[in-house]
């Protein structure tokens, strides 16, 4: 124990995101293993969490005036920043949680977030399907010009 008492030998610490709410609102604060803590709109911690905070750094304005519902997907959204490439957000590697003040502590993981991932799946394939008509019609676009260049190089040639 007294290696851990000194302050140039701490070995070990923990970095948390704590969550509530009081009459004057939802609150999220960030501990640090020195002691310090802040008070964020939204964050992220841990390993690949630069590119969850910049994700909320762009959205964070409107996060007052949204739902429930929409607060939850960005969060999803947030974190499918964070994952490595490869790996796809599912309800086996990912779990929400939320406080209000009219709320209890609420934690969505497994089938109850589940709607929520299959959601953000379907937005993901609207703009994907409306794209593939005008890939389709690109190569066609394409193949154009360069039938229109071949005899302009034949004629070079001749």
């Amino acid at each position: 124990q007294l290696g851990t008492q000194r302050i140039d030998s701490r070995p070990y610490g923990i970095g948390l995101l704590v969550a509530g709410a009081d009459q004057t609102g939802p609150h999220l604060y960030e501990t640090q293993p020195s002691g310090q803590y802040f008070e964020f709109m939204g964050n992220a911690i841990g390993a690949r969490s630069q590119a969850g905070r910049t994700y909320l750094e762009k959205h964070f304005e409107s996060f007052a005036e949204l739902p429930l519902e929409a607060l939850i997907e960005h969060a999803l959204l947030a974190l499918r920043e964070t994952l490595a490439s490869g790996v796809e957000l599912n309800s086996s590697n990912v779990a929400v949680a939320y406080v209000s003040a009219d709320d209890d502590f609420t934690i969505l993981e497994e089938e109850l977030i589940l709607p929520y991932i299959n959601a953000l799946k379907k937005d993901e394939a609207a703009p994907a399907a409306a794209e593939a008509p005008a890939a389709a019609e690109a190569p066609a676009a394409a193949e154009a010009p360069a039938a229109a260049e071949a005899p302009a190089a034949a004629m070079d040639t001749a």
